[in-house]
């Protein structure tokens, strides 16, 4: 292991220690808002090459392209694909080891690195929504939904109109209402969405078609085959396309971040046709903690590996119950989240993709005065 690494604290909750190679630098560039000297943080995730591991693993058995390995000299079981290695029985402790080898991609590592990001943050009480956030003429927003429901086009579009970018992918959400960002330096975005934001005019009016084609094609969906099939082939022209990371302040110069929130307005999308096409406020608030507890699950990478780790293992993990009970735990924080929220906004897809300049609009009404 080297005995050179960089720190990245965050919020003095999380420490994240890597080498400086390639892999450190992808981790730096994407933590760069958080860099530190401070490792004192309770909690830290440590990334080492695979060369630092004596000993070395041992493969077990293969599922799906998910490895089950031994390693030499404790005995000790890991996981892991595509050249990177966890261990489960390291949930609950307070130090956590990704190991990756030559093989392994840095961004395949950084996946691994955030999802035990979100693991540290929940056990100490903040619920890694999925979602994004800004704010918009000094009101905190944060905007989930399933995936391809607009939240990164909302999100670029209020950035184009001097917005403060808070969080992309995921937002820190505590069960007192706060709000903590997760600014990564270049995430991924869709070449469509980049073509919207790049060029001002033409993004403009693929908007307004996008969100008039929208419209039509829901009102002739009603039938339930005819509206399965026209979801199917948006499904893969959704998957057809491509994407690529950019730095956000390349994509908005002069870009200001936000950190810290409280009391935010929640919008919450809906697939199209299934909400209002104007924001509705009267939400039941547990309905609206289910469908961000359910966008969150399905973004969370170790609720799906650990039944399988369980049965290619037969070992269960220091704290099993912290994943056993992850989605109780996630509809708590997010249930009293949204008592106090500012608002609480369920929002049809359409609206985002047909005239976000509305939503903004409706926004600044509830600016302070």
């Amino acid at each position: 292991m080297g005995d050179t690494y960089q720190i990245h604290n965050l919020y003095g909750d999380v420490a994240v220690l890597s080498d400086q190679d390639r892999v450190g630098a992808y981790i730096d560039q994407e933590l760069e808002v958080f860099r530190s000297e401070d490792d004192t943080a309770e909690f830290r995730i440590r990334v080492c090459p695979l060369e630092s591991l004596d000993g070395g693993l041992r493969p077990v058995s293969q599922l799906e392209g998910i490895q089950y390995c031994v390693h030499g000299p404790s005995g000790e079981r890991y996981v892991g694909s595509q050249g990177a290695f966890w261990r489960f029985d390291e949930l609950g402790g307070s130090l956590i080891h990704v190991f990756y080898g030559p093989q392994a991609s840095s961004g395949w590592v950084w996946t691994i690195i955030e999802q035990w990001m979100k693991v540290a943050f929940l056990q100490r009480g903040w619920m890694a929504v999925h979602s994004c956030a800004f704010v918009y003429q000094n009101v905190p927003v944060v905007v989930a939904g399933w995936q391809g429901l607009g939240k990164t086009v909302l999100l670029h579009h209020a950035l184009a109109h001097d917005a403060s970018y808070v969080s992309e992918d995921f937002t820190l959400v505590s069960a007192s209402g706060e709000v903590r960002g997760y600014p990564p330096a270049a995430p991924y975005i869709y070449d469509s969405t980049l073509r919207r934001y790049t060029r001002t005019g033409i993004a403009s009016g693929f908007c307004s078609a996008y969100g008039r084609m929208t419209e039509f094609m829901s009102s002739i969906a009603s039938g339930p085959v005819l509206g399965r099939a026209i979801r199917a082939v948006g499904r893969r022209l959704h998957r057809g396309e491509t994407f690529r990371r950019m730095r956000m302040e390349v994509l908005h110069p002069g870009l200001k971040v936000v950190l810290r929130a409280s009391a935010a307005l929640w919008v919450i999308l809906l697939p199209v046709g299934a909400g209002s096409k104007e924001p509705t406020a009267n939400v039941h608030l547990l309905e609206a903690a289910e469908r961000i507890v359910a966008g969150t699950m399905t973004d969370h990478y170790f609720s799906g590996q650990y039944d399988r780790f369980l049965y290619q293992a037969g070992q269960r993990a220091v704290n099993d119950q912290w994943i056993l009970t992850a989605r109780e735990t996630y509809r708590n924080i997010a249930l009293s989240a949204l008592e106090k929220a500012r608002a609480v906004w369920t929002v049809d897809a359409s609206t985002v993709f047909s005239d976000p300049d509305h939503l903004l609009a409706l926004i600044q009404n509830l600016a302070p005065r």
